[in-house]
């Protein structure tokens, strides 16, 4: 028989192992709970979000996240959805204090007997607990850090926002989180509009996402979805009837692809940076922010093909071969020159092979396409449309360097107005202009006009020969389009958060730095490249509204440009490579920019109506004499009319025909 002593030992041993595993329980239960989150934390939690990006009118263009999460509210949910889920998850959840011993043993028994895992024990709150905090690891240490996790949940919220954070929080795969978003994805709608077997399908991806993945493997999520119809006709949420119908029924999930990756994606490349720059990446992957952008999304899908068509097709006719390493490039810039807002930018061939933006990063040398700002500088120093230069040879020493620069064609007109200089790209006479006006003079323009690359005063700036952005270029010519106003040019309007509070709102910036009557005639110069001049190809091609304009090549044709404009859209085109080498001989801006610029201008314009170029009253018009740029007298045999800033206009008669008795303007009228 024990004595009452030895029981009394047992009974002391047994309370002290008790106390102890108890202490010991409660020591780690405090040690793992100082590396969970607070509950202050927890009731902070906000998961990441998608941060939309809208185009001018409003239409979602791209989405930028870490995690792919549409938040949706429990109300919002439609009843089967949520009732399928609790059926399928968490029976008891409504019942239950976050965990339930009667289900974990029930699949610890199942499990046993199947000799593998095919149900789990873990409550809804269980699994949104390690969603929200914890690693995959499976490790008793984990599962108790689940087991306090869950359990200050369940303290902290009520069973319906458990229930909706859980909607919002779990992995659906496909890069969805969050039901709202594996909706979109898998079936192109809000889960609002879902149906009874798509439910089915949704609620029975978060057992294995990769494994019943319907994109990857379709006849998985059938079994899949087959078992979860199962699990609501025994809980009689839906009539059997029904559910056998549906077993039989196609899933229904569309393409699985991304529907904004193909719009223009050095656009939203520079949206992200301008963004990062602003507030960090963190805040675009996560913050889950409403980006409201002035990009026309049919110009910039226009612009995305006609830059690939086109130089496909200039590559194929010319039989331009290029290394695969270093192939043709080309970018593309259009804005509204009233405004600055951008419209478009192509910053390159592939976005994929090269995330290089030529459009606002690449400096390359201008060539004549930087001609408008010097003649901007000329005429607004008065210098009429028919003052005139020589194109003549000539040889200029330069701190003993000898200068002696070309016409492309090498050929020389002699004397010519100052009109048909910038019409027909006149070398020799645009040198002679820098030096009446000096190299200082050209680059003051310059810069007021928007050319923020420092400039060299030198004599080759005439032609082009300091490097630019093809986005400085658009501004400075947008100068001239918007009548003499300069603006910057600008993407984003504003950002909002998901509170609705604006965190950035851009302040659009214009200044006068132009004579509006200098701007009109300046505009009036370059409507003669498009016209007569190096430009008129695009009359040639179909472009037959006012615009204005002007070609850059520059030497051994290793950069082609051209960049024009109507009253409403101004858009600048560069072809090269990124190491510098000739396209071809005789690749001039008009062969190869100026054919995609007409392209672009006349789909993207197609549905507009036609604008003119308003001539401000500080300008006149005369006709005068074509050869001496004079009033016409009876001998004169070619007559223009011009355009000219008043006060400028001339006051003499022509003095190079022989007859002295003025012209009969009546004569003309009646003719």
């Amino acid at each position: 028989m024990i004595s009452r002593k030895t029981i009394l030992s047992i009974f002391i041993t047994v309370l002290a192992i008790n106390v102890l595993g108890l202490g010991a329980f409660v020591g780690v239960f405090r040690t793992l709970q100082k590396t969970l989150p607070a509950l202050e934390a927890i009731e902070r939690y906000t998961p990441p979000l998608v941060t939309y990006v809208y185009d001018g009118n409003g239409e979602v263009i791209a989405e930028f996240y870490d995690e792919m999460r549409i938040p949706v509210k429990l109300e919002d949910v439609p009843s089967i959805v949520k009732k399928t889920t609790i059926a399928v998850e968490d029976r008891k959840f409504y019942s239950h204090w976050g965990i339930n011993p009667f289900a974990i043993g029930r699949a610890f028994v199942t499990n046993i007997l199947a000799r593998k895992r095919v149900q789990g024990g873990s409550t809804i709150t269980q699994q949104l607990a390690r969603s929200m905090f914890l690693s995959l690891e499976r490790t008793y240490i984990r599962k108790l850090k689940e087991l306090i996790l869950t359990i200050s949940i369940e303290h902290t919220y009520s069973k319906d926002e458990i229930l909706e954070m859980y909607l919002n929080e779990i992995y659906y795969g496909n890069g969805c989180y969050g039901i709202e978003s594996a909706s979109r994805r898998f079936f192109g709608k809000s889960i609002r509009d879902i149906t009874l077997s798509e439910s089915a399908l949704l609620v029975g991806l978060p057992r294995s996402p990769f494994y019943y993945d319907p994109f990857k493997y379709p006849e998985n999520a059938l079994q899949r979805r087959a078992v979860v119809l199962e699990i609501i006709k025994e809980r009689g949420i839906v009539d059997a009837i029904e559910i056998e119908r549906l077993k039989n029924s196609p899933l229904g999930v569309g393409t699985g692809y991304d529907k904004y990756s193909k719009v223009g994606p050095y656009t939203i490349e520079e949206i992200r940076r301008q963004v990062g720059e602003k507030f960090g990446s963190d805040m675009f992957y996560h913050g889950g922010a409403f980006i409201y952008t002035y990009i026309d999304k049919k110009m910039q899908e226009i612009a995305d093909e006609v830059v690939i068509d086109q130089i496909k097709k200039l590559e194929e006719i010319y039989k331009i071969e290029s290394d695969s390493s270093n192939p043709l490039q080309v970018a593309l810039f259009a804005m509204d020159p009233r405004t600055g807002r951008i419209k478009a930018i192509v910053g390159g061939r592939d976005f994929r092979l090269s995330q290089f933006n030529r459009a606002t990063q690449a400096y390359r040398q201008p060539g004549s396409a930087f001609k408008p700002f010097l003649y901007t500088a000329a005429v607004d120093k008065g210098y009429p449309p028919t003052y005139k230069l020589l194109d003549q040879p000539i040889v200029i020493e330069v701190q003993g360097t000898i200068y002696s620069p070309s016409n492309y064609d090498d050929t020389f007109r002699g004397s010519i107005c100052l009109r048909d200089a910038i019409a027909f790209s006149r070398n020799l006479a645009s040198v002679r202009l820098i030096l009446d006006i000096s190299p200082e003079t050209a680059v003051k323009y310059a810069r007021m006009m928007g050319i923020k690359t420092k400039l060299i005063p030198v004599i080759s700036l005439a032609l082009g020969s300091n490097s630019v952005t093809l986005q400085e270029m658009v501004t400075g010519y947008a100068t001239i389009a918007n009548g003499g106003y300069r603006v910057s040019p600008y993407l984003i309007e504003k950002i909002v958060n998901q509170q609705g509070d604006v965190l950035y709102e851009a302040r659009p910036y214009e200044e006068r730095v132009l004579k509006e009557e200098t701007a009109y005639i300046m505009t009036s110069l370059l409507e003669s490249v498009a016209d007569y001049g190096t430009g008129a190809g695009m009359r040639r091609m179909g472009f037959l509204r006012p615009a204005a304009g002007k070609t850059g090549t520059t030497d051994e044709w290793k950069d082609a440009w051209f960049i024009g404009f109507t009253p409403e859209l101004i858009c600048g085109v560069w072809l090269g490579y990124d190491t510098p080498d000739t396209i071809m001989k005789g690749g001039t801006g008009a062969v190869l920019a100026l054919p995609i610029w007409t392209e672009f201008m006349k789909r993207a314009l197609s549905d507009k109506p036609v604008s003119n170029f308003i001539m401000p009253s500080g300008v006149v018009k005369r006709t005068v004499c074509k050869e001496s740029g004079l009033l016409p007298i009876e001998g004169c045999k070619e007559l223009i009319e011009e355009v000219f800033i008043r006060g400028t206009e001339p006051k003499t008669t022509c003095d190079i025909h022989s007859s002295k008795k003025e012209f009969d303007f009546r004569r003309l009228d009646a003719e």
